[in-house]
Parts: structure tokens; C-alpha cells; sequence
């Protein structure tokens, strides 16, 4: 069962959640207030009654003892009058008042029925013995009650209070008990009135509840909606897309909220535009050196330089506009980019017309031939295109070089980059500046540590300028 609720809950988010608060908070204000209400009345309507019975025990005390001393019939009609009188108080709940005398039975005093409302085949009728013992016992006249049944015997009884006053006369400094007087009063005659309070409170509520549960709905919208918006655009962020539209205008915590998130949204544009101009492996550097300070300094690592090179572009940048030979180089870079990332390879710079790429990993010498040859494929079929559209169209050469270089940050305190620098740097730049148009070039050491499925083309050692030994070059077929 909890975790339907939470089910529920999670489905109907906060719109529900406000909902039910607002209708437990009115379910439990209305219970505390009918608590007190009823609890008041409660005691206000039993000191009510307790008032009424004790001036009606007073005046009806009062006669009964001058009739059950002088016990003379004007005495006893006297007495009649003022119980006939009493009649009326059967409205507000009077279920009977009778009126006892005391009666020696040997040498015990028993309570006869004198006088009241009782039908007179009752007046033989005597007080129950605990009451009575009671009576008998008591050294003043002071009122008590206490509740109990009332009805006859074998007949449906009713909850009732009993009130009596004993009927106390002195003679000679000594209390004497002559009768006494009971009222019994309707338990459900006086409550009457609290059973209508709870009524009407019941209904009340059942009234109300669909309006407060309309209210609580628009309540719920006019606060859930500014978060919706802002839970809506953390998504949209969340899946990439930065030119999310936030407007929230609560004039409070969610505003502010919203704008900070559009400030934060506004740094990470700033941040991936900023991407484009740092190298992957800058970025890379800068994740994990995120915990210490970023200082110049480098490492020896096992890598695979790629170049590729414009051909002709001294040419192209002369007979074209400049806007024209942006776009034209901006085409090329994009293509090779994309092939380059698609295998791996991580784009360390752009210099003028050229591309530097490193691959790393134990399959980076394949990974930078399978990238070149898919290059200077895409660029012939690109340059097919190219020219049936009459667009301008050039081919890259591409030098390949695997070794140890010095990875790092090179640069000033205030100005680095993330770069290889070593031989293998060098030669797979030389390699590229010999390289043909359409043509990929590597060392024989390079192609070796290869699974040597590529077609290759032998050319004869070169003596390369600032290397002892002669290279052997090999064209790797595209």
C-alpha cells in the first residue's frame, strides 16, 4: 500500500501533494474546532441544566419539607401545585421528578414515593436501597447527580442524569433526613443540540469540499506551473539543447530561481563555444586536473601523430575572397573532424590549412589509418559533388607517425595549451608536407606495429633533416 501512494504521489507530483495538504489541513482545522466547539458546548449546556435542576430541586425542596412536616392536605396540595408547575420543564428534558419520604420499616429507614410526576399506581413505588443509603448518609442538603437508566422495568431505558437534594430538617442542633427530592434529566434531550452541531459541521464540509477542492486545484496550477516550466527547461539542458526559453515571473524564491538557472544556462553556451576553439585533449586535461592546480609541465607517452594538409591553398587564398576560402577551408576541416572523432582521434589544433590529430590507445595506429583512408575517400566523393554544383575543390595530403612524445602544458603562466611535442611530432609533419595530393604517407616502423591489412607502396629511404638514420616511406592505398 505505501508504495502504491508513493506511486501516486510521484504521478501526481506537486499539484497533489498541495491538494491533499490544503484538504487534511481544512479536515483537521474543522475537527479541532468541532473538538472545542462540541467540548464547549458540552459544558455549557450541562451547566445549564445543572443550574435549572437546581433551582427547580430548590423551590420543590422547600415545599416538600413544610408538607412532610405538617403533612396537612392544603400542605400536600400546595405541594401538587408547585410539581404541576414543573410540567413544562418535561420540554426541556425533565423525564421525572419525584418527591420521598422517609419510612421506618422496624429499625430501618426506607424512601416511600410521596409526590411528582409518576402516574399514581406508582406512588407505592420506593427509592432503590444504594440511593437511598445514600441520601441517608449525607450530613447537609448539598445537590448531587450521577448518571443511570432510566425507565421501567422490562420497558426500553434511556441514559439519564439524576439530580437530589435531600430533605435535611434540625431540631435541636440535630440533622434529621425527612425525604428528598430527584429530577431525572434526558441524556439525549440535552445533548440534542451537539448532535445538530455535528450535523451541520458534517455537511458544511461536504458543501465546502468542492470548492476548496477547485480553489486548491488553481492554487496547486498557479504554483506548480512556474516549477513545471524550470523542471521542463533542467530537462531540455539535461539533453543538450542550450537555447531553451524560460520566462518565470513569480515575484519570489522561483523567479530567482529561474534566473539564476538562465544565468548558469548562459555560462554553458559560453563554455561549448568556447569548446570549439580548445583542443579535445586540452579539455580532457582540464577534467581530470580539475582537483589541482593546472601548471605548465608534460609527460612521455606512446602516441600516433596525423597531419593532413591542404594542397594549393597559397593558390586558393590569392584568387579567392577571403570569406570564399573560409568557407572552403571551414568545409574540409568540418569533414575531416568528423571522421577523425568517429575513429577516436582527438583534433589537437588547426594551423592555417592544416590538422593535427593524436590517437591514442592500443589500437591508435589503426584507428589514424582507418581515418585517413576514409578521408581522402569522403573528400573525393565530396569533391564529386563539389563540382557538379561548380563549387571550388582541393585534396589533402596526410602524413602518419607513431612514437614517444612529450604530452603537456606548453605555453606562458597566463596562456597554455594541452600539446605533443617530440620526433614523431616532426616526422609525421614532414611527412605530410611530402605527401602528394590524395596521398597518405607513413613510416615503415609506424605500419609495422599494424596488423598490416592495409595496401602499401614502398619508397626508398629519405635522409630527413634532424633524423640520423634514413626513413623508409610507405603510401598507404586509399
Amino acid at each position: 500500500m505505501p508504495v502504491l501512494i508513493r506511486k501516486i504521489l510521484r504521478k501526481g507530483g506537486l499539484r497533489l501533494r498541495l491538494i491533499g495538504f490544503i484538504i487534511l489541513s481544512i479536515l483537521v482545522t474543522v475537527a479541532c474546532l468541532d473538538y472545542f466547539t462540541i467540548r464547549l458546548m458540552n459544558e455549557v449546556i450541562l451547566e445549564k441544566t445543572f443550574k435549572i435542576a437546581e433551582t427547580s430541586l430548590e423551590r420543590i425542596s422547600e415545599t416538600s419539607l413544610i408538607a412532610l412536616l405538617e403533612r396537612t392536605p392544603a400542605d400536600k396540595a400546595n405541594l401538587e401545585e408547585v410539581l404541576k408547575k414543573s410540567r413544562r420543564l418535561k420540554s426541556m428534558g425533565v423525564l421525572d421528578i419525584s418527591v420521598y419520604m422517609t419510612v421506618k420499616t422496624g429499625d430501618t429507614l426506607e424512601f416511600a414515593y410521596f409526590g411528582g410526576l409518576r402516574a399514581k399506581d406508582e406512588s407505592g413505588v420506593r427509592l432503590e436501597p444504594r440511593l437511598a443509603q445514600r441520601i441517608l448518609t449525607a450530613a447537609t442538603d448539598d445537590i448531587f447527580y450521577e448518571s443511570f437508566l432510566h425507565g421501567p422495568p422490562g420497558e426500553e431505558v434511556r441514559p439519564a442524569y439524576r439530580f437530589v437534594k435531600p430533605i435535611i430538617y434540625e431540631y435541636e442542633h440535630k440533622a434529621n433526613c425527612l425525604g428528598a427530592v430527584v429530577i431525572a434529566y434526558s441524556r439525549e434531550t440535552i445533548f440534542k443540540g451537539i448532535g445538530k452541531v455535528i450535523l451541520v459541521s458534517v455537511a458544511s464540509t461536504i458543501i465546502v469540499l468542492p470548492i476548496v477542492l477547485v480553489f486548491a486545484y488553481m492554487l496547486g496550477s498557479r504554483f506548480t506551473k512556474p516549477i513545471l516550466k524550470l523542471a521542463g527547461a533542467v530537462s531540455a539542458v539535461a539533453r543538450g539543447n542550450l537555447d531553451v526559453d524560460l520566462n518565470v515571473a513569480t515575484n519570489d524564491e522561483i523567479e530567482d530561481l529561474g534566473n539564476e538557472f538562465k544565468q548558469m544556462v548562459r555560462g554553458l553556451k559560453e563554455k561549448k563555444m568556447l569548446q570549439k576553439f580548445v583542443s579535445g585533449s586540452t579539455i580532457t586535461m582540464i577534467k581530470q586536473g580539475i582537483p589541482r592546480d593546472i601548471r605548465l609541465g608534460g609527460e612521455h607517452k606512446e602516441l600516433t601523430i596525423f597531419f593532413s594538409d591542404i594542397r594549393g591553398f597559397t593558390a586558393l587564398s590569392e584568387a579567392k575572397g577571403a570569406q570564399e576560402v573560409v568557407a572552403i577551408v571551414n568545409f574540409y576541416f568540418n569533414l575531416q573532424a568528423e571522421i577523425i572523432r568517429n575513429w577516436q582521434g582527438d583534433i589537437d589544433k588547426f594551423v592555417g590549412d592544416a590538422v593535427m590529430a593524436v590517437f591514442g590507445g592500443p589500437d591508435g595506429i589503426e584507428n589514424a589509418i582507418n581515418a585517413a583512408i576514409a578521408i581522402q575517400q569522403a573528400i573525393k566523393q565530396a569533391n564529386i559533388d563539389r563540382m557538379t554544383k561548380e563549387l571550388h575543390t582541393v585534396q589533402v595530403g596526410i602524413g602518419i607517425c607513431h612514437g614517444k612524445v612529450v604530452a603537456g602544458n606548453i605555453g606562458s603562466q597566463d596562456r597554455m595549451d594541452f600539446t605533443c611535442m617530440g620526433s614523431a611530432v616532426n616526422l609525421a609533419s614532414r611527412l605530410c608536407a611530402r605527401a602528394r595530393p590524395a596521398e597518405i604517407l607513413t613510416n615503415r616502423q609506424t605500419y609495422e606495429r599494424t596488423g598490416r591489412v592495409h595496401a602499401v607502396e614502398k619508397i626508398g629511404p629519405i635522409v630527413q633533416k634532424g633524423f640520423a638514420t634514413p626513413i623508409e616511406l610507405l603510401i598507404v592505398r586509399s
